[in-house]
C-alpha cells in the first residue's frame, strides 16, 4: 500500500464518491491535521460515530453498526472505526466492514490501523488502491488506561473517548475504564497518577500507605501540618534537612510507619557521651515539646533499654517522662551534672535557699541535704541522726523564729492580697527564687514557724483573718496526700514532685496576672505548714500506741492517750507532736508525704511578698581568676560592678552565699571562704537580698602555682 498526500487522498476520495463501486473506500489516516482535514473534506457526507454503538464503558456493539451501514440510503463518513479496532484488537470487523456492499457511498477514515488494514490488504487482492488509500502521516495519540479508582483528570469512559477520538484528539489521552483496551501504558494506583502529574517526582512507593497516595494525588498541599502528619513526612523526605537530629529520624524512617517511633527512639541509638549528643538532645526536645501523653509512654517503656544510662535520654515536656526522670534518680541514688538540661525545673527545685534567719546556715545546709534525699527517696542515716538531735528538747531550731501569723499579720494593711498555698514548705524557696526570676517579679521572704501540731485545723487563723483580698489552693497538700489522679498510694518514687512544682508554677503565674492587672500592687503568699517525704520514707513506730488509730498518720496525738510524754516530741495545743521521723502506733502509715508534726520540714513556713521587678540591675563580673594560697592563707574573691546601687548583694557558689562588701562607686567585693580548691571554670548566682538578678563566670586558681608557671616561662626564656 503506496502513500499519499492529503491532497491526494481527498481527490482518490471524490473520484471514490463518483464511480459505481458499492464497496466502502477506506483512508488510513494517522496524525491530527491530516484526519482533520481530510475529514473537512467529507462534510457533505452523513458522519457515522462507532462511538454511538457502544454504551458508556464497554466495547463497540459492531452487529448493529453493520446491519446500520449496510442499509443506509445516503452516503456516509464512519469515523472511530479504526480507534475503536485499536483499543479493542478486534481486527476481523476491519474485513467485515470492508466486504459490505452498501446502497450508496461509505468513506471509512481510520486511525491508528495502518498494520491491520495493510493485512487485510495483503490477504485480499480485490482490497486494492481503488477501495483504500494511506495517507502519509505519523500517530499522534496514545491511549492511557486510568484505574477508576484513581484520582486523575481522564474521559469517563470508553465511548466518551472514541468520541474524543472521532474528533480528532491527539496527545496522550487518559481514561478511566475497566475494559481490557490496548492502551500505551497503565495508571493502576494513586502513586502512578502522582508520577504522572509530577514528572520530576522520585519518591519510592514506599514511603506511604496507599491511602495516603489516594489523598495526596487529590490535594498535593503539604504544608501546615504536625510534624507527625504523612504530609509533614513526605514534605520532609522530599526537602530533607541537612543535619541535625530531624534528618537522623528521616534517614532511619524508610516509611511513614516507622516515622514516629524512630523520632521518639532514634535518641536512643546515640552514646550520650558523643561530641553533638546535647544539640541533637535539645533539637529533639523542642520538636517533641507538648506532644501528647499518650505518644511518649511507649517511647518512655523503650528508653529502658539505656539501663543505668536511661536518665540522659528523658526530657521535661511531658508529665510521663518527669516522672520517669523522677524514678531514675530515685534508682541511681544521685543527682547528674545534666540535670539542668534534663528537667532544668527539678534542677532549680535543688537550688539552695540561703537562709538568713536565726541558725540561717543550719536551716540552709538541712533543706540542702532534704530535698536531694526527698528527690533521690533515701534517708540518710547521718541526717536521720541530725533529726533525731533536732527533735531533742532543748535542741529544737525552729522556736526562735516568728510565728507565721503575726509575720502575715504585719502585712495585711488592707491592699494587699493574700495567697494561701497549703502545705508549702520552705523547701521550695530555692525554686520560688529562680522562677521569680524568669517572670520578672521581685520578692521579700521571711521566715516563720507553724503553730503545732502542724494541721492545717491549727493553723488557718492567719488566713480566716485577713481583712484584704484573698485566695487559696489544696492542690499542693492533696498531692502529698494522694489525692489527686497519677499519683498511686503505693508509689515508691517522689514522682508526685513533679506536679507539686507546676502548683507552684501556677501559684506565681496567678500572683502576676493579679499584679499585672492592677488588682494589687504586693501579694502575699503564706502557707499553713509544710510536709515530710523522709519521715514516710523513715516507716519507724514508737512505742506508745494511740487510743484513736488513723489521727494524722501517727505523728501527732492527744496528750491524754498516752501516759509519758515521749523523747522526741513537744506539748503544744493538747497533743504530744513527734519532732522526729517516728509516728505513734496506731496511726496509718502515710505512703508519699506527712505533716501534723515538728520536723523542720514541718514547721518551718515561708511569708513570701510578690510585687512587679521595677527595672532590670545589670552586673558584670571584674575577676576572670580568683586566687588562694594555701602558704599565706589568701582566699579567692571576685569583684562585681553595678551601675545601680544594690543594698544586699549576695553570691552563691557551691551552696553556700556569701556576702558582698561594697568597696567604692558600684563595686562589691565577695570573698569566697573556705575555698581552696583549683576550679577551671565555674558559675555563681548574684543575688539582690532574696532575688535572683544574674550570673557571673570565673575560674579559680592557686597563686603558687601561678607563680610556678611565671618562674617557668622565665627559665625557657
Amino acid at each position: 500500500m503506496d502513500t499519499v498526500s492529503v491532497a491526494e487522498a481527498v481527490k482518490r476520495i471524490h473520484r471514490y464518491l463518483k464511480d459505481s463501486t458499492s464497496f466502502p473506500y477506506f483512508v488510513v489516516v494517522d496524525g491530527k491535521s491530516e484526519y482533520d482535514s481530510i475529514l473537512n473534506e467529507c462534510l457533505s457526507l452523513k458522519k457515522v460515530r462507532v462511538s454511538d454503538y457502544c454504551n458508556g464503558d464497554a466495547f463497540v456493539a459492531y452487529d448493529p453498526l453493520c446491519e446500520d451501514l449496510s442499509g443506509r440510503e445516503e452516503p456516509c463518513v464512519l469515523v472511530g472505526l479504526g480507534d475503536s479496532v485499536a483499543l479493542d484488537g478486534y481486527h476481523k470487523i476491519l474485513g467485515r466492514i470492508q466486504g459490505i456492499a452498501t446502497p450508496k457511498k461509505l468513506v471509512v477514515l481510520c486511525r491508528g490501523v495502518r498494520v491491520p488494514v495493510m493485512q487485510l490488504q495483503e490477504a485480499d487482492h480485490k482490497f486494492n488502491y481503488l477501495r483504500v488509500c494511506e495517507v502519509e502521516s505519523e500517530l499522534d495519540y496514545f491511549v492511557v488506561k486510568v484505574n477508576p479508582s484513581v484520582c486523575l483528570e481522564a474521559v469517563e469512559d470508553f465511548q466518551k473517548l472514541l468520541r474524543a477520538l472521532e474528533d480528532g484528539a491527539s496527545g496522550e489521552i487518559y481514561v478511566h475504564t475497566e475494559l481490557l483496551i490496548k492502551a500505551s501504558r497503565m495508571i493502576s494506583n494513586a502513586y502512578e497518577a502522582v508520577r504522572e502529574k509530577k514528572s520530576h517526582f522520585t519518591m519510592p512507593v514506599s514511603l506511604l500507605p496507599s491511602e495516603c497516595w489516594e489523598e495526596y494525588s487529590r490535594d498535593d498541599e503539604l504544608d501546615g501540618y504536625d510534624l507527625f502528619h504523612w504530609r509533614s513526612y513526605l514534605q520532609l523526605k522530599m526537602n530533607p534537612p541537612q543535619d541535625g537530629y530531624l534528618k537522623m529520624a528521616l534517614d532511619s524512617s524508610p516509611a511513614f510507619e516507622d516515622f514516629k517511633n524512630r523520632f521518639y527512639e532514634a535518641l536512643l541509638d546515640i552514646p550520650h557521651t558523643r561530641k553533638d549528643y546535647w544539640s541533637l538532645y535539645a533539637e529533639r526536645k523542642e520538636l517533641l515539646a507538648d506532644r501528647p501523653e499518650i505518644e511518649v509512654s511507649l517511647y518512655v517503656a523503650m528508653s529502658r533499654q539505656a539501663g543505668e544510662n536511661r536518665i540522659y535520654y528523658l526530657t521535661d515536656n511531658t508529665t510521663t517522662e518527669r516522672c520517669a526522670v523522677i524514678e531514675e534518680l530515685t534508682r541511681l541514688g544521685s543527682v547528674p551534672n545534666q540535670l539542668d538540661r534534663i528537667y532544668p525545673a527539678l534542677r532549680k527545685y535543688l537550688s539552695d535557699y540561703a537562709f538568713e534567719c536565726k541558725n540561717g546556715e543550719l536551716f540552709t545546709e538541712y533543706f540542702s541535704d532534704y530535698k536531694r534525699q526527698k528527690l533521690t527517696n533515701d534517708l540518710t542515716e547521718l541526717f536521720d541522726q541530725k533529726v533525731r538531735e533536732l527533735a531533742r528538747d532543748g535542741n529544737r531550731k525552729y522556736t526562735p523564729l516568728p510565728k507565721r501569723g503575726f509575720l502575715v499579720e504585719s502585712l495585711d494593711n488592707g491592699s494587699n492580697e493574700l495567697y494561701w498555698i497549703d502545705a508549702l514548705g520552705v523547701e521550695y524557696l530555692g525554686y520560688i527564687q529562680a522562677l521569680a526570676k524568669d517572670m520578672g517579679l521581685h520578692i521579700h521572704i521571711r521566715i516563720g514557724r507553724a503553730e503545732l501540731p502542724t494541721l492545717t485545723s491549727c493553723n488557718r487563723n492567719f488566713y480566716d483573718e485577713w481583712k484584704g483580698g484573698k485566695t487559696q489552693t489544696r492542690e499542693l497538700d492533696e498531692l502529698k496526700h494522694g489525692g489527686l489522679q497519677g499519683i498511686r498510694n503505693d508509689q515508691k518514687s517522689p514522682i508526685h514532685l513533679a506536679k507539686e512544682l507546676i502548683v507552684v508554677d501556677k501559684a506565681l503565674a496567678w500572683a502576676k496576672n493579679e499584679l499585672l492587672q492592677g488588682q494589687t500592687e504586693k501579694v502575699v503568699v503564706a502557707s499553713d505548714h509544710g510536709a515530710s517525704r523522709l519521715a514516710v520514707i523513715s516507716g519507724r513506730e514508737n512505742k506508745w500506741r494511740m487510743e484513736t488509730d488513723g489521727i494524722h498518720s501517727g505523728r501527732c496525738c492527744p496528750v491524754s492517750e498516752i501516759d509519758e510524754k515521749p523523747e522526741t516530741a513537744t506539748e503544744n495545743g493538747g497533743f504530744w507532736v513527734l519532732a522526729n521521723y517516728d509516728r505513734f502506733k496506731g496511726g496509718r502509715k502515710a505512703c508519699i508525704e506527712v505533716h501534723g508534726g515538728a520536723s523542720l520540714e514541718e514547721v518551718l513556713v515561708p511569708v513570701i511578698e510578690i510585687s512587679l521587678s521595677n527595672e532590670t540591675i545589670k552586673i558584670k563580673n571584674m575577676t576572670e581568676i580568683a586566687y588562694y594560697n594555701l602558704v599565706t592563707k589568701e582566699e579567692p574573691s571576685i569583684t562585681i560592678f553595678s551601675p545601680k546601687h544594690i543594698e544586699n548583694l549576695k553570691v552563691r557558689f557551691n551552696g553556700t552565699t556569701y556576702s558582698a562588701l561594697e568597696e567604692d562607686d558600684g563595686h562589691y567585693k565577695v570573698v569566697l571562704r573556705g575555698v581552696r580548691r583549683a576550679v577551671e571554670q565555674c558559675a555563681a548566682d548574684v543575688l539582690e537580698g532574696d532575688n535572683l538578678i544574674g550570673e557571673v563566670t570565673f575560674s579559680i586558681q592557686s597563686r603558687g602555682a601561678k607563680m610556678k608557671s611565671a618562674e617557668e616561662d622565665v627559665f625557657f626564656q
